[in-house]
């Protein structure tokens, strides 16, 4: 949520995000019997990978800043390239 409140300052909407990203994931299993397969309160800091990728751009954003900053393309003659919320590292060394 950190990441989230650097872009968004309205608290209601910071709220309603947080729940978002609380609220239990609901799946089918074989038989069609509909059951919780994550989310809920025992949610944990990898709840974003269950939902849409609405957020990833706030965390991609994040990566971007510590691959200018670090010199990440010179150091690993490396390149870092970004579509929607994927991003993809060609490097030559490691």
């Amino acid at each position: 949520m950190a990441v989230v409140a650097e872009r968004i300052v309205d608290g209601g909407i910071l709220h309603l995000i947080n729940l978002w990203l609380k609220a239990p994931v609901i799946g089918e299993d074989d038989n069609g019997v509909k059951k919780t397969v994550g989310g809920g309160k025992a949610n944990g800091p990898h709840a974003a990978r269950r939902r849409p990728p609405l957020l990833a751009n706030c965390y991609l954003h994040i990566l971007d800043r510590l691959w200018q900053r670090r010199h990440l393309k010179g150091k690993l003659q490396a390149h870092l390239v970004r579509y929607a919320d994927d991003f993809v590292v060609l490097c030559r060394k490691m």
